[in-house]
């Protein structure tokens, strides 16, 4: 499987660089500003015309020139990995989120399908069930309720039996069940399926201040009720003033000026609510003080911007298209990581064993 991977990367980027020189280049990137062979090949720096100092910006799953989530201790991730927990924490520090009603397991509040029906009896609106450990959208379900019945995406009905069967998959990890947020405005009639979400990164510098550099907004498509990009959401770059500059759809191969299912328009139109949700990714990153980069999933409702989760690993292949993130001011406040340098990736990659101070020698090269 390594070989067949490093393969297919040399032959995509063979009509820029022969194999031999994409070697070359390789190594000069890592010398130079650190670059993993696996980001050379992400970030398509083969093909030149970006400088060094752009280059920089970029960071890299597996280390890079700037690398924030090295400060990251493998026990606070629970903070945000685990969304039982970042749910209550959420809530004690007096932000924002969604109603949590309920909550399903084997360690959890509803253990019987009994249980649940007392819960649903009680509830005459529309709700949202999730996997407290799932990501990019998996396995979540809106249920709208309607005549005492809840109803599926595609109108069809979810009987107490069929939401206990769906509970009873997830019993080991455990469902939180929450009350349906909405967008308002333009955000909601670009997709009305979904709650279309901000995605706001967040890193800290050095000097414990919280900077902002990077900031989208995400839609869903067809009849989703998810925005994720993994299962074909759109991803919406924004500019300072929070104006859609750039929008990308099925996992960033499709450059779009209109949403695909209502025909509205995406570039130029400026989401609602756009300063105030900055000014909350701001103000839940100073309460979450023990991390140092948190990408932050926050929904404008008629309410005000409302917390749907954070990330600790928020993920950075958008960067191939929408730029690096990390630039300006900002790079005068991070950690500068050279070849030379000793950076760890214990924290996150818990595996990995340091067993000497290169790093060349406790890097995988070609993961």
């Amino acid at each position: 499987m390594k070989t067949r991977k490093i393969y297919e990367r040399l032959k995509k980027a063979a009509p820029y660089r022969n194999p031999f020189l994409q070697i070359i280049d390789i190594i000069w990137h890592k010398l130079k500003i650190n670059t993993h062979p696996a980001d050379y090949y992400l970030y398509e720096f083969y093909k030149g015309g970006k400088s060094w100092d752009e280059k920089k910006g970029y960071i890299g799953r597996y280390g890079s020139y700037y690398w924030p989530y090295e400060t990251i201790a493998l026990k606070d991730m629970i903070v945000l990995t685990n969304k039982y927990i970042q749910k209550h924490i959420l809530r004690g520090m007096g932000l924002p989120a969604p109603e949590l009603l309920a909550t399903a397991g084997q360690d959890y509040t509803i253990r019987s399908h009994e249980g649940l029906k007392s819960h649903l009896a009680a509830w005459n609106f529309d709700i949202v069930i999730k996997p407290i450990s799932s990501t990019g959208g998996a396995n979540v379900n809106l249920l709208g309720w309607a005549d005492g019945r809840f109803f599926g995406m595609e109108g069809e009905e979810w009987s107490s039996e069929r939401i206990w069967e769906y509970l009873s998959r997830h019993k080991e990890v455990g469902c939180l069940i929450e009350r349906r947020v909405f967008n308002v405005g333009q955000t909601a009639k670009i997709h009305p399926y979904s709650l279309n979400t901000y995605r706001i990164i967040t890193i800290r510098s050095q000097d414990g201040k919280w900077h902002v550099p990077s900031h989208m907004i995400k839609f869903g498509c067809g009849k989703s009720c998810v925005d994720n990009i993994t299962v074909g959401g759109i991803m919406v770059n924004l500019d300072e003033n929070g104006v859609a500059i750039q929008a990308l759809g099925e996992h960033f191969t499709r450059p779009l000026t209109h949403h695909p299912d209502t025909g509205l328009p995406i570039l130029g139109v400026q989401p609602e609510g756009f300063k105030d949700v900055i000014a909350l990714a701001l103000r839940a990153s100073h309460k979450f003080r023990m991390l140092s980069t948190i990408g932050w999933d926050i929904a404008y409702t008629a309410e005000g911007p409302v917390i749907i989760e954070g990330n600790t690993l928020w993920g950075g292949n958008y960067q191939l298209f929408f730029g690096p993130v990390v630039d300006g001011e900002l790079t005068k406040g991070l950690k500068r990581h050279h070849f030379y340098s000793r950076y760890s990736r214990e924290h996150i990659f818990p595996r990995l064993q340091k067993k000497s101070r290169w790093p060349w020698r406790r890097i995988r090269w070609w993961a």
